[in-house]
């Protein structure tokens, strides 16, 4: 999901209203870099990003504080130019959890939002394992019968990622991450065109 929900950040989904008490965010993070500087940042379009606070590490730990408020939406904790994770800024106050070698896996907060968000991501990155190991199995498959299971499995596991996408949205339709996931999701089209007043199938309805 790297560049998950990049051109919502400051468009008509975004709130742009500011609370008084500013944004107080606290990180532990096994394996970043002992006195690295690491960076709360927002996309700028999909290879770009633009730094909004910064924190240096100091026993795993990071920690942005600043009598500022920020802007909610989609954010990027910027560990290094090749290594950094999406946060959800909605709650400006807050704590989380988690280590390099697996950040989605470990990812422990108190942030209703990020915990949502990143049940999410861990969903769909086990599944994702799962289709990716049948992918290399059919590559040793010649049996035609084998292979024809094989993408059955993986339509069912395409079929489990929407169908989770779509109890997740009912769950969390308060939740800003709510609202980002069903802006980036594809609408469903009806399998049956609507019928015109004469009865006949409206083919300019799509």
């Amino acid at each position: 999901m790297k560049y998950f929900f990049s051109f919502l950040l400051f468009c008509g989904i975004s709130v742009s209203v500011f609370s008084q008490s500013g944004h107080d965010i606290k990180a532990t993070i096994k394996g970043a870099q002992e006195g690295s500087t690491v960076y709360l940042a927002h996309y700028f379009g999909s290879t770009q990003y633009i730094k909004k606070d910064s924190a240096v590490v100091q026993n795993s730990q990071i920690h942005f504080k600043s009598a500022d408020s920020l802007l909610h939406g989609m954010y990027l904790l910027v560990l290094s130019k090749d290594r950094y994770y999406e946060l959800v800024i909605n709650e400006q106050n807050f704590t989380l959890e988690s280590d390099t070698s697996d950040f989605v896996g470990n990812l422990k907060t108190n942030s209703v939002e990020n915990a949502a968000f990143y049940e999410l991501q861990k969903f769909i990155k086990d599944k994702s394992a799962e289709a990716s190991a049948m992918q290399t199995a059919a590559k040793f498959r010649n049996d035609e019968a084998q292979q024809f299971l094989l993408r059955k499995k993986m339509e069912v596991i395409q079929k489990e990622i929407v169908d989770y996408k779509k109890d997740f949205m009912k769950k969390n339709s308060k939740l800003l991450v709510g609202s980002f996931i069903k802006a980036t999701t594809e609408p469903e089209l009806p399998t049956v065109l609507p019928k015109r007043p004469d009865g006949r199938p409206d083919s300019t309805w799509l």
